[in-house]
């Protein structure tokens, strides 16, 4: 249902731009260009792809959302989330960590999504390989 502004939606991704599947020991960028269409928050999460629970990392939780108060905007207002066994450097705010050997997909959730996400008008990239 199209419920502007009520409940959430979520996209999920299981492969890379180029058609393979996510995996731990390699590094990727999801890009959320300006203006991401929620009215509450957002969150990107990684999950592991054999048990379908959170990827179990090192960080408390493998996420990276508008919530935590700490994600980095780029300067034309876009968002780039990164997922890799490492962080890139200055960018540890917005980097999930992954497990070399472990496959992983990873979800999207727009809590309260704008008409942007309906129409359309407004696309996450494709995660890829960095």
């Amino acid at each position: 249902m199209h419920l502007t502004g009520i409940g959430s939606q979520y996209l999920l991704a299981t492969r890379d731009s180029g058609g393979e599947f996510l995996e731990g020991g390699r590094s990727y960028r999801l890009t959320l260009p300006p203006g991401i269409p929620e009215s509450r928050f957002w969150s990107v999460m990684a999950y592991d792809n054999q048990t379908r629970s959170m990827l179990q990392t090192g960080q408390p939780k493998p996420d990276v959302g508008s919530q935590s108060g700490t994600v980095q905007a780029n300067p034309d207002g876009s968002t780039d989330v990164y997922f890799g066994p490492a962080p890139p450097d200055g960018r540890e705010n917005n980097w999930i960590q992954t497990v070399p050997g472990k496959g992983f997909f990873a979800i999207l959730r727009l809590y309260s999504p704008e008409a942007s996400f309906f129409d359309k008008s407004w696309r996450p990239s494709e995660i890829e390989p960095i």
